[in-house]
């Protein structure tokens, strides 16, 4: 491995750890994270591997946007959330930003049961699966929704994010 694909690798386990620590504590994800940390991605994708990486960069960006928008819209994630894809897509490119998106969703829906379950019962993920299913939360103003109620679902885009460089290796 380069040395500029072990300086990618340091700066992108950073900021997804950074990303993972601060999404658990304050449920945000932020913008002085990400933004540099997309420019990171492309700077380091051109240095390593030339125009045709940064190509697979800028398109794992759009990627990891348009992956994320629908759920954004419907605020199901949020916007750190999105842009946290987007800094997974700018050094993994497409195949990468593929993955993760995968990876992550299995992990988010799992860990968003047990956080159900854990903080409102059976009775909790009863109402939600139903409100899901019915199409009830298309049809009425959401309510506000308290941080401390939100899932960190950047938490397992991290994660996820954190497997993808290893998943050869195990």
């Amino acid at each position: 491995m380069s040395f500029a694909n072990q300086m990618s690798m340091t700066v992108y386990l950073l900021i997804l750890i950074a990303c993972i620590y601060t999404d658990i504590r304050k449920r945000l994800i932020y913008n002085w994270v990400t933004f540099p940390g997309m420019v990171a991605g492309l700077l380091f994708s051109a240095v390593a591997g030339g125009q045709e990486a940064l190509l697979g960069s800028i398109t794992g960006i759009g990627l990891g946007f348009g992956l994320l928008l629908i759920p954004f819209l419907l605020r199901g994630v949020g916007a750190g959330d999105v842009k946290l894809l987007m800094v997974c897509g700018s050094f993994t490119g497409v195949s990468g930003v593929v993955f993760i998106f995968l990876v992550g969703s299995v992990l988010g829906f799992f860990g968003s049961i047990a956080m159900i379950l854990r903080s409102g019962g059976q009775a909790g993920l009863s109402l939600t699966m139903a409100t899901i299913a019915s199409g009830e939360f298309l049809r009425k103003k959401l309510p506000q929704i308290q941080k401390k109620d939100t899932i960190p679902y950047g938490v397992f885009y991290g994660l996820a994010g954190m497997i993808f460089p290893i998943r050869g290796v195990l």
